[in-house]
């Protein structure tokens, strides 16, 4: 994983898989994050989206051409 600067005031690209337990984030194509649910191999139903900050920066964000795609199976 790679931290990455993002620019203010300018749209990204951001990606979410989903697989089993597994999920990793991608910024304008860069893998961001990968983290481990707890929560099983069990489909996941819904998916939530936040804009946050580090406590004392307050950070706002907008969401556009939002889509959601099932993943090819792993061969």
């Amino acid at each position: 994983m790679e931290k990455i600067a993002l620019t203010l005031d300018v749209w990204h690209d951001l990606v979410i898989e989903m697989r089993g337990r597994t999920i990793t984030a991608f910024i304008d194509g860069k893998p961001v994050l990968t983290y481990q649910t707890n929560a099983g191999d069990a489909p996941k139903g819904t998916v939530q989206f936040a804009v946050g900050g580090s406590g004392k920066d307050v950070a706002s964000g907008w969401y556009d051409d939002v889509s959601f795609e099932p993943l090819e199976q792993k061969k």
